[in-house]
């Protein structure tokens, strides 16, 4: 990780896809938790394959898959012995989480864990209005903060020790509590795994989360995440979907400064990843083949699917020392000079090229179209 592999699928699946609205709709809609937590009795995604899944993975030429164990609602995507609110309780009854692992292991994909430390259906979590709490406990919890955390460690110890070898440990929602006890298990059970920052320890590496952070450089190791739309992680039936090319800018800055990058989709209640966002993959895969996969870039090689000039007029280029990083300017996309407090300028080539006088751009900047998102 973060040397051979750069480049991830992210993957939102739950009970929230039969909404098809939001991974957090319970919180965000104030469902009542009974309404919501019945919904696993018409959970049925028969058209899931661990082995589609995956081909979408090699498709875009990515290195590994981070999946959703446990989301906000606390509805468990493994056979946990924990509790019954779990996918093997539901009519369809199988293990996503164990038939994916198989997968992976088959093909030599990396596998990741995402667990969130905030949970709207345990007993003992807490629910006061805090960070991604829900705004009161639901009738029958009773809050206990040291049951809680055992429930966490039964869950993780079972993540860790039932499903091979794992590249990453994914927390989500810092619980503002230092509990270095569940890093030193993680660890103890997995030797070599890295755990991000968002947990009850520092963490080996940083997620910033759908934006580019500021610099030319990363100063520890770092994994960005991003998904394929814009308004949520999980499925969600009117998307507004990035265009590639959006994707592909952020992809392209984030790689030069050193950093992974986790590329999310959101699949469907029925398992099936939505055809738009397959297609968003396939060419952002394509860009990544030819430009961004480590060892392949060279000069001048940075083009967007359907053969348009890269976004930024930049390519990151991948020496093969360990770590190294460039991005260069391609040929006909000179920098202007730029003064003291601006931003970094740069001249379009179509644009001149067609006899035109050049519109002066900020670096990155795309004209308006299709898909482009504002800002």
């Amino acid at each position: 990780m973060f040397q051979e592999r750069r480049f991830g699928l992210f993957v939102h699946w739950g009970l929230y896809a039969l909404g098809g609205w939001h991974e957090q709709a319970q919180w965000r809609l104030d469902i009542p938790a009974q309404d919501y937590q019945e919904q696993m009795h018409r959970f049925r995604p028969d058209a899931f394959s661990a082995s589609q899944w995956l081909d979408a993975v090699e498709e875009t030429g990515m290195e590994y898959l981070c999946f959703t164990t446990k989301h906000h609602d606390g509805f468990c995507l493994w056979d946990t012995q924990a509790t019954d609110y779990k996918i093997t309780r539901t009519p369809w009854g199988r293990d996503p989480l164990a038939e994916l692992s198989r997968e992976c292991a088959r093909r030599n994909i990396a596998l990741s864990l995402y667990y969130s430390c905030p949970d709207w259906h345990c007993p003992y979590s807490l629910n006061f209005g805090g960070d991604h709490q829900l705004p009161r406990p639901n009738p029958g919890d009773t809050p206990d903060l040291v049951k809680y955390m055992e429930y966490v460690r039964l869950q993780v110890r079972e993540l860790c020790t039932n499903y091979g070898p794992l590249a990453q440990f994914f927390w989500d929602i810092p619980p503002g509590l230092q509990v270095p006890s569940f890093n030193e298990e993680i660890r103890r059970l997995q030797p070599g795994i890295l755990i991000n920052n968002r947990g009850f320890g520092p963490g080996d590496y940083a997620t910033p989360e759908r934006h580019v952070p500021e610099g030319g450089a990363f100063t520890r190791l770092t994994e960005a995440c991003q998904s394929v739309g814009r308004r949520s992680w999980g499925y969600r039936k009117d998307e507004d979907y990035f265009s590639p090319g959006f994707l592909i800018r952020s992809m392209d800055r984030i790689f030069a400064m050193g950093g992974n990058y986790l590329l999310n989709v959101g699949p469907d209640a029925t398992g099936t990843i939505p055809p738009q966002a397959r297609q968003i993959l396939r060419q952002v895969g394509e860009w990544y083949r030819r430009c961004g996969r480590p060892g392949q870039a060279r000069a001048g090689v940075g083009r967007q699917p359907g053969g348009d000039a890269h976004p930024t007029g930049q390519c990151p280029l991948r020496p093969s020392a360990p770590g190294r990083h460039q991005h260069r300017f391609l040929p006909g996309t000179p920098r202007r000079p730029t003064p003291p407090g601006h931003a970094p300028q740069y001249r379009r080539p179509s644009r001149r090229l067609r006899g035109t006088p050049p519109r002066i751009l900020p670096i990155g900047t795309l004209p308006r179209g299709p898909g482009t998102p504002p800002g």
